[in-house]
């Protein structure tokens, strides 16, 4: 309790008064002197007062100082002080009543009970009889020089689910001819966020299976892009929340945040919406975003289908964010030709995938994905469903006189499938570009085995710097040097695959089991900036690092990187090779460590950095955790 009023508490209110004498005569006195005629008084005593003129103080974080009670007793006598109320515990008062923190306060990490940095307590004053206590308050304030380095843009700090990481476009950290390169903050740790809405009307046995899935996903391939999905009920979720989505979405999709007043009236209608998924490179600061709708799943007829569909859409998640990352300098970069011209290429050429490389691979890996995750998921019934309805476009297509190839949907697609199809002005069946796009890939896995990675991963990872040598073209050189062929020779050749029986086409499909088998290596490395924050500690006292939301975080870096760890000063990063550094007895690790900037530890680390680790605060015991070093 705080009190902010004076209250007298007597410790003695009783006493005992003695009559013993009197005599009745004997020339006694005369009744009337001022003997006490054997009865004695008690001496008067009144209670201690305080008399600060202020009960509100201030001081400066990283001091203990407080004030002086002001207090005195009318009958002069020896006083003692004592604090209570709510955060007494975190202050002491000295004999002579000079009030201090027990511990100097730290205005990023506020102590009190309240968390406002606004300390209240009581101090009483007691005479040993009586007492007098009155509220009081410290305001702690800021000391800027402690801060770390504010970074512009920076809105999500503490990676909230469906919040915009930043809300201006960054600048970018170096150029060159053909890209500017990026470096975000969130990407030490790319956050997966799974929004659900409207919970009472998704199944229960969903809301389980989503986050299984889609953590599966991120484990086995990788993700370097924090993404938010979200899942509602699209056919029976309130308009309110439909239309939140929508704003959600623009906020999300565009810098500056929304990009227009009616951006989220310019959105397709709700009710018939199809699962989606990806990144685009005005959306790349605040990562992907995928969309999975009860329908989805509930109006399947298979239910082996949905997992499919969504390891489609966090693939699709994959593709567009591996487009921009150069792996090697822990970058993203953005292609001038876009951020010049949003439209650059649009309906004239391949802008980034062919649609049936980027369509067709997204259900190739998610068919496999999905089997991987679910062993009694039938990869090879999907595949084979796949194959029906390809086949059943080529012949409809040659019954038509239009001779189908899967060049017609590198960029094409959507005029082929319509009236105004160059061949004939027959619309052709839709989809091609998902179902023949996927056996594609199914007939390159079939010329090799070692061509599986090569499709799930490689083509990837290789893509940006194939098409920083050849700007708009890395899409055909990645593909042509890691098949060994021609884009146009793998155009005839799968084109003349597809025209066997069906039977013969099925012999290069593999079992499921070889699917649930086959194995990759994605090889994604974290970004090379972590965050490092300071919070009190959640599972006992003191201070602690807080690493991507996470205290005492364990974290893992790789041989041939060099880390930065920007930190607040106050609070000094170090490494050791014992856990917890100097305050166990150990000593710093500083081979291929600098510190030069405030605020900021570097490491290099080499085939010679130890095996593990442990980063510490120089001042603070008990701050830190452990590093694995891994090759």
């Amino acid at each position: 309790m705080y009190l902010k009023y004076k209250s007298i508490l007597p410790f003695i209110s009783v006493f005992i008064l003695a009559a013993c004498g009197g005599g009745g005569g004997g020339g006694g006195g005369d009744g009337g002197g001022a003997s006490n005629g054997g009865y004695g008084t008690a001496p008067i005593n009144t209670a201690p007062t305080i008399n600060n003129s202020s009960n509100d103080y201030s001081t400066v974080e990283g001091e203990t100082s407080g004030f002086m009670v002001n207090a005195s007793d009318a009958e002069g006598n020896s006083l003692t002080y004592s604090v209570s109320g709510n955060d007494g515990s975190k202050m002491t008062v000295t004999t002579s009543g000079v009030v201090s923190f027990v511990s100097a306060p730290d205005f990023e990490i506020p102590g009190d009970a309240n968390g406002d940095n606004i300390y209240s307590f009581n101090v009483s004053v007691s005479d040993g009889n009586l007492s007098t206590a009155e509220g009081f308050t410290i305001t702690v304030t800021n000391n800027t020089s402690d801060d770390a380095a504010p970074v512009t843009g920076q809105n999500n700090p503490n990676f909230e689910c469906n919040k915009p990481y930043y809300l201006s476009k960054p600048d970018p950290v170096a150029t060159d001819s053909a890209y500017s390169y990026y470096e975000y903050y969130w990407q030490s740790n790319p956050k997966l966020c799974i929004n659900f809405r409207e919970t009472d009307l998704l199944d229960d046995e969903w809301e389980t299976k989503i986050p299984q899935i889609l953590n599966y996903a991120k484990d086995n391939l990788g993700m370097i892009v924090p993404l938010n999905a979200f899942v509602v009920d699209q056919k029976n979720a309130s308009q309110a929340t439909l239309n939140q989505l929508d704003v959600d979405a623009c906020n999300l999709w565009f810098i500056p945040q929304g990009a227009s007043a009616d951006c989220s009236n310019r959105q397709d209608p709700w009710g018939n919406r199809s699962a989606a998924a990806g990144i685009g490179f005005g959306q790349l600061p605040n990562g992907g975003d995928l969309y999975f709708f009860q329908d989805n799943w509930a109006d399947q007829g298979d239910p082996q289908v949905p997992p499919r569909i969504l390891m489609h859409e966090f693939y699709h998640v994959y593709q567009n964010s591996m487009k921009f990352y150069f792996e090697d300098d822990g970058r993203f970069g953005i292609p001038k030709r876009f951020e010049n011209d949003a439209s650059y290429g649009e309906g004239t050429l391949v802008r980034v995938f062919p649609g049936w490389l980027e369509e067709g691979g997204a259900d190739f890996a998610g068919m496999i994905l999905a089997t991987k995750y679910d062993n009694n998921i039938d990869a090879r019934k999907q595949f084979e469903a796949h194959l029906d309805e390809a086949k059943s476009v080529i012949s409809t297509a040659a019954s038509n006189s239009d001779t189908l190839s899967l060049k017609d949907y590198e960029y094409q697609g959507g005029l082929y499938e319509s009236t105004a199809n160059p061949n004939n002005g027959i619309a052709r069946q839709f989809a091609y570009a998902y179902t023949g796009g996927a056996w594609a890939f199914v007939y390159l896995w079939s010329l090799d085995n070692a061509n599986f990675k090569k499709i799930i991963v490689d083509y990837y990872k290789n893509y940006a710097e194939k098409d920083k040598l050849n700007p708009g073209e890395g899409w055909k050189d990645s593909f042509e040097e890691l098949f060994g062929m021609t884009m146009s020779k793998f155009y005839e050749d799968f084109d003349a695959f597809m025209l066997q029986d069906k039977a013969t086409i099925m012999k290069a499909l593999k079992t499921n089991a070889q699917m649930q088998e086959a194995s990759f290596t994605t090889g994604l490395t974290a970004a090379l900036t972590f965050n490092v924050s300071v919070a009190a500690n959640s599972n006992g006292s003191g201070n602690v690092y807080v690493i991507e939301g996470t205290q005492n975080k364990a974290i893992t870096l790789e041989v041939g990187k060099t880390y930065t760890f920007t930190h607040p000063t106050g609070h000094p990063f170090k490494f050791s090779t014992t856990s917890n550094g100097t305050h166990e007895g150990g000593s710093e690790y500083t081979t291929g460590v600098t510190t030069s900037t405030a605020g900021s530890t570097v490491i290099e680390v080499t085939a010679n950095t130890p095996t593990t680790l442990y980063y510490y605060c120089s001042i603070h015991s008990g701050m830190g955790g452990t590093i694995t070093v891994s090759s």
